[in-house]
């Protein structure tokens, strides 16, 4: 039949006569659930998930989960989208995502939002608007980098990069350095100017310290002006 009616469970099958659930689709080809408004005005659709109430921050209250139905693999879950509570005994909210890395894994959550906004990437309690968290440096699933890209710009990309020794570096992406930060290192730029060791340049570059230079200093016009020793 295509549509059966399971009163003993409560339960309504289309395309099956077996129900696995309260509402339960079967088709051979690529079912579609559609739900719309006859209005032509400001009348809106709304699929509304209602989970009950929890004290718990860890368990799911509402779940979308994203399946396959290969036969051939183990791994049926794909992903899922869930939500949370953000605190005890409150309605704040959190949405997280997750996704299944291996064939025949669990989805492990990836990215969520918390109740003030803020995204978490690898990280279930942002901090920030974007707070990203990783276990390696550069390269591999769990690094901690921003990857840009132009498709008119051939094997040029360029990554942001936080190495596991505390250094903020801008990088090509064969790792070659292009610019980097000591996590205890002072530099500043101001109104144009740059400083190194201070914060509060009154040049284009004011140093408050030594200066090392491993080639020659050249310029079109010169003034003397050089004290001190060596």
């Amino acid at each position: 039949d295509d549509l059966f009616i399971d009163q003993s469970n409560s339960r309504i099958g289309i395309g099956t006569d077996s129900p696995g659930s309260i509402f339960d689709v079967v088709s051979a080809g690529s079912p579609v659930i559609n739900i719309r408004t006859t209005a032509n005005s400001s009348e809106q659709v709304d699929l509304i998930l209602k989970g009950s109430r929890t004290t718990s921050t860890t368990t799911p209250i509402n779940t979308i989960q994203f399946k396959t139905n290969d036969s051939n693999s183990s791994g049926e879950n794909l992903g899922y989208i869930y939500s949370y509570k953000d605190e005890t005994n409150t309605n704040k909210g959190v949405i997280a995502f997750g996704t299944t890395a291996t064939d025949g894994g669990s989805p492990a959550e990836r990215m969520r939002i918390d109740s003030s906004g803020n995204v978490g990437i690898g990280k279930t309690s942002p901090e920030s608007k974007l707070h990203i968290r990783g276990t390696t440096a550069f390269s591999g699933d769990d690094a901690t980098t921003i990857r840009f890209e132009n498709s008119n710009a051939t094997d040029k990309d360029f990554i942001l990069n936080h190495t596991t020794t505390g250094q903020f570096q801008i990088a090509e992406e064969d790792g070659s350095t292009r610019l980097l930060f000591n996590y205890d290192g002072d530099a500043y730029i101001t109104n144009g100017n740059l400083a190194i060791g201070h914060d509060t340049p009154t040049e284009q570059l004011d140093v408050d310290g030594n200066i090392k230079a491993r080639d020659k200093i050249s310029s079109t016009t010169f003034e003397s002006g050089f004290a001190g020793s060596g």
